[in-house]
Formats: structure tokens, sequence, C-alpha cells
């Protein structure tokens, strides 16, 4: 039996700029639910995080793979398929960051991500991947428990500022998911009490 995603419900509240999303996905062994939220911080817009819960109907184990994938490419529209997909190389992979250079315009970017699970950090083990940084995690877990984790992220390019090497380096030692939230807390609270926002603030983007 194949895995099929039978419900899928996603939601942004304009009451403070948070999108949550649903899963549930048929497995061979039972259900798998999934939800989650992400945040982009209004203050630090450089950082965004997301949070997530996972449970099962049934116990078992889980593998977790937490990825900043340099091996992504650009075929989402058909017709550019026949050309040249790979829009930037990797030029370094560090402990929690990965770099890459544009293949045309020659624009660094570097990406930082932290990912904890059940409040645990994760580590980038495997130091041979050259395109991919990758922090996995192993966890057991029983039938209805939940399973937290949580990503929080940061990015920066030389189309912007001269080092963002630097930048990165200099932001993501107190990068934090729950400070990402406290910054999206309060700019919403403030941003709400202008009479513009007196509607509702509940909209379904997607139902499925």
């Amino acid at each position: 039996m194949k895995n099929l995603l039978k419900k899928r419900q996603s939601r942004i509240d304009f009451k403070n700029g948070i999108q949550s999303d649903f899963y549930q996905v048929k497995l061979n062994e039972g259900n798998l639910f999934i939800k989650t939220r992400k945040y982009v911080d209004p203050i630090d817009f450089h950082c965004f995080a997301f949070e997530a819960e996972l449970s099962c109907d049934f116990a078992g184990e889980l593998k977790l793979e937490s990825l900043i994938d340099g091996q992504v490419l650009n075929q989402n529209v058909e017709r550019y398929r026949a050309f040249e997909s790979k829009e930037f190389h990797v030029t370094r992979i560090g402990k929690r960051s990965l770099t890459a250079r544009t293949r045309t315009t020659g624009i660094d970017i570097v990406l930082f991500a932290k990912t904890k699970l059940m409040g645990q950090l994760l580590e980038n083990t495997d130091r041979n991947e050259e395109e991919r940084l990758i922090e996995p995690g192993t966890i057991q877990f029983k039938a209805n428990q939940i399973i937290s984790f949580s990503k929080s992220m940061a990015v920066a390019t030389s189309y912007e500022m001269e080092n963002p090497s630097e930048y990165i380096e200099k932001i993501s030692r107190n990068l934090d998911i729950e400070q990402i939230k406290s910054h999206n807390a309060d700019y919403w609270e403030k941003l709400c009490k202008r009479p513009i926002f007196n509607w509702n603030r509940m909209i379904k983007i997607y139902k499925g």
C-alpha cells in the first residue's frame, strides 16, 4: 500500500500572521497526523521558523532528517525543464550552515538552520555530504504520543550586504524559535490595534 494523503488543511490567521497546517497521512501501519505552525520574524526579517507536532495511532520508531538541500533543481515549470535547472552551486557546508553561489549572477547565499527534536538539538553528523546539510534524529514513540520538533532558520545574501557569512554567524548565536515567536507576537499585536484590522482575521486558504 502506498502512503496516501487523506486530509490537508491550511490557515493563515491575520491576527498573528501565523500559517497553520494539518496533514493526515495513511500508512501501512495506521495514520500519521502532522500539525505545523510557520513564523516569519518581522523585526529580524532574515529569520523564520516552524514548529510541528506529530502523532500516530500506532507505536513505532521515527527517523527524521532536517535538511538544507543544495541539490534542489528549478523544474517546477514544465517548459523550462529542458534548460539547465541547477541555479547555484554549493561552496561550503558548515556545522549548521550552507553557502551557495548563483551560477549566472554570482550572488552568495548563506543559510543557517537549528533543529530540535523533543527539545534536543540535532547535529550535522554526515560531513561527507557535498551539497546537503543533514541533521538526523531518531525517537521511539507510543500510540497517540505527541512528538514535537522545531526548526529555526536565517538567510542572507551578498546582493543586500557585503559579508552575508559574517552576518549569519552573528545573528545565529542567539537564533531561537521562541525569540522569533516573541517578535512576531509583539509586531502583530501592535499592528492589529489599527482600525483597518477590525475585521474577521481568520482565512482558510486550502482544504482538501
